[in-house]
């Protein structure tokens, strides 16, 4: 399986709107704790990680690593919309908070289940253009890198999307 760096703009801006929208809209001080919980393995939000913190445009990204990292946001959006957002509410709520702090609890929580449809928006389009430009430099015959990578076998169900 081989790879290639990923130097387009689009995909590098993409990154940057998805590391931002993950740190401001879901992993808040006041949710990230509970976002923790989720049953999801260390491998896993160490990729996540790797996507969301300091995205850098001078930063070499590799067709292989953005998939992985996709699969890993995948699962994460899967699992906060299965397991967090139901119970969301409830739990933040039961945190002990009063006057502003709880106003900004409260809105966190409200807000949570819309932020999570944009963060999976946003891997769903970064996801689209990684396969195009993947497909287009596949002129010379060689085979596309995503349909070899087992890690991407559920990505468009556990986004929302259908394949």
């Amino acid at each position: 399986m081989e790879t290639k760096p990923v130097n387009d703009s689009a995909v590098i801006s993409l990154i940057g709107h998805i590391a931002q929208h993950y740190e401001n809209n879901i992993a808040t001080q006041f949710i990230r704790p509970m976002l923790l919980q989720l049953n999801l393995e260390k491998p896993v939000w160490d990729l996540i990680d790797a996507m969301t913190t300091r995205p850098d445009r001078y930063r070499t990204y590799w067709l292989d690593d953005l998939y992985r990292q996709i699969g890993a946001m995948a699962k994460l959006v899967a699992g906060a919309r299965r397991d967090l957002s139901p119970t969301l509410r409830n739990r933040i709520g039961a945190a002990g908070a009063v006057g502003q702090e709880k106003t900004l609890r409260d809105m966190a929580a409200a807000a949570f289940p819309t932020n999570i449809n944009v963060l999976a928006d946003y891997v769903n389009t970064l996801f689209d253009t990684l396969v195009k430009i993947d497909e287009a430099d596949t002129k010379d015959g060689r085979q596309p890198l995503h349909p070899q990578m087992l890690e991407l076998v559920d990505v468009k169900r556990n986004l929302g999307f259908r394949s």
